[in-house]
């Protein structure tokens, strides 16, 4: 946080970190007329078995996507590890299941938020283009500056 503070004078970012698990054992269930299911998409866990410090650091699970009946929901474990900004816990977790719905790679809802999925396809497409050697300091070609070229 100090390095943003001497990066320009008066120069005060809002910051929201946020670290993402997939790879929790935890299944949540639905009960439905004497029968365990998997739960809708858009379900939201942030109360009993989550850590709370408040509305700026919390955690929750979410499972905002369809689930097949043939196998085990898999929730995502969200944990909001700085919170700078004026938005309320509520506000954040609607947030972070509509950037589920928005990734143009696929065309229904994803496990983990779009801005997530693109920050990671990214990163692989720059280590597969091997950019780090190239010393580059450009994109592979203009005219694709400004789209999603690496999905």
């Amino acid at each position: 946080m100090q390095f943003l503070q001497n990066f320009a004078p008066n120069y005060n970012p809002k910051i929201l970190y946020v670290f993402i698990d997939q790879k929790k054992t935890i299944r949540f269930f639905e009960k439905q007329n004497g029968h365990h299911i998997n739960p809708g998409p858009g379900t939201l866990v942030d109360q009993g078995i989550v850590e709370s410090d408040g509305q700026k650091l919390f955690d929750f699970f979410m499972v905002p996507n369809e689930n097949p009946s043939s196998a085990c929901a898999k929730p995502v474990h969200y944990q909001v590890a700085v919170n700078t900004t004026d938005l309320s816990k509520e506000e954040i977790e609607n947030f972070t299941y509509q950037q589920c719905y928005a990734y143009f790679g696929f065309g229904g809802p994803i496990k983990t938020p779009a801005s997530a999925m693109y920050a990671k396809k990214i990163a692989y497409y720059a280590y597969d283009n091997k950019f780090s050697d190239k010393n580059l300091n450009q994109t592979p070609n203009d005219a694709l500056q400004n789209c999603l070229h690496f999905l």
